[in-house]
């Protein structure tokens, strides 16, 4: 039997790579001639950069930025070949440098969060020369509508008392007055975004990017209400700023309301994340070798079917008729209320209630053992088959 192994990252926890691996593990450790293929993917999310980077020959460079606080930490950004073309084009995460994993859950501010590394990275590809720049939204600690990154690049912010010099968070929306983006950097008129997303939340709502990513970036139900209305003056500003209207636009929420400032301001355009990785990575030659399918992520609930990288691949088996296990941390919400396209079993692998910080250090330990009783089963429905033939 061959498994094609296509898991996303477990988002805190483990990589693509290194939840591939932990699955392997666990397979062979109960039918030792099982060949697996681990193959990492993403879906715009964090380890995006990782996936492609590794896939297409790619390579890492580090820069020095700030992290959602404003410390200074080291973060990457990947550059990819191009035939052809010189120079390289750019894969930059938000994660890397503004994401949740550089804050322990004490640490998450979102009011006072900001993307501002995030633009640190986008400059230091420019200076090498990038013109065209993938970027990843997902796993954000921030919830500034990527003001932070427009700040870096350039952009001016005022108040009634004139410009905001400090780094800007949504602490400060409810001041701002003027919105000035003719200081952003000249070599941007020159450049080409494309943003591979996740999900097609609006910015604003119940179903906008404070209400619902808001909890998990650590905001409390009043700071998500405060939020959602700070997000509100700023795209106000932002608007007028530059004559068109995008809080509306699906993408406009993901990653703190930063498809709407990319969108807008430098007028990236979106593409699904995991079909834009899932086409780099040419899966469907790899779908059609394979027996069955095996991926995963942290949480399976409605919001996977918005563009999550493990249904990408389930629709993508599905139409090569290939059967799709999935495994995940937790089944969320109204699991059972769910109608799975493509995917034939679903497993969760957290073993026992724990401290989230437990949970997520026991990450690679459960998948293995999940995967175990994965292959048992296929051993059973062999034995089954074997006596269904005899009968």
């Amino acid at each position: 039997m061959r498994v094609l192994i296509a898991p996303d990252s477990f988002k805190e926890s483990l990589s693509s790579n290194q939840a591939a691996t932990a699955i392997a593990i666990g397979l062979r450790s109960v039918i030792s001639d099982i060949e697996t293929i681990e193959f990492a993917i993403g879906d715009g999310g964090e380890g995006t950069t990782e996936v492609l980077v590794k896939a297409l020959g790619g390579t890492l460079v580090s820069a020095e930025v700030s992290d959602p606080q404003g410390r200074t930490i080291e973060a990457q950004y990947g550059l990819l070949p191009v035939q052809g073309e010189t120079p390289a084009r750019a894969v930059i995460e938000i994660a890397s440098a503004s994401g949740l994993e550089r804050l322990p859950l004490a640490q998450r501010r979102p009011l006072n969060a900001s993307s501002f590394g995030t633009g640190q990275l986008i400059l230091a590809a420019l200076e090498r020369g990038v013109r065209e720049f993938i970027i990843a939204l997902g796993g954000s600690a921030t919830n500034d509508g990527a003001a932070g990154i427009l700040q870096a690049l350039g952009c001016r912010f005022f108040t009634a008392n004139g410009e905001l010099k400090e780094r800007i968070s949504p602490r400060q929306f409810s001041e701002l007055t003027k919105i000035d983006l003719n200081g952003l950097d000249s070599r941007l008129a020159h450049c080409r975004f494309s943003v591979a997303c996740d999900v097609n939340n609006p910015l604003l709502g119940e179903r906008g990017a404070s209400a619902v990513f808001g909890p998990q970036k650590g905001a409390s139900a009043a700071d998500v209400a405060w939020l959602d209305q700070a997000l509100a003056s700023y795209a106000d500003l932002l608007e007028q700023a530059c004559g068109a209207s995008g809080r509306d636009r699906p993408g406009a929420g993901a990653a703190g309301g930063a498809g709407f400032g990319l969108m807008l301001a430098l007028n990236a355009q979106f593409s699904a994340g995991v079909d834009l990785v899932l086409d780099s990575l040419a899966i469907d030659q790899l779908l059609s070798e394979v027996d069955l399918v095996i991926s995963g992520e942290g949480c399976l609930d409605s919001q996977s079917f918005a563009g999550k990288a493990p249904f990408g691949v389930a629709r993508r088996a599905e139409a090569q008729g290939k059967p799709v296990i999935l495994i995940t941390g937790i089944l969320g919400e109204h699991y059972a209320e769910l109608n799975l396209p493509g995917v034939n079993a679903a497993f969760p692998s957290i073993a026992k209630l724990a401290p989230v910080e437990q949970t997520l250090e026991a990450a690679a330990t459960n998948l293995r053992r999940t995967a175990a009783e994965i292959a048992k089963t296929l051993q059973l429905g062999r034995v089954l088959a074997t006596a269904t033939r005899k009968n």
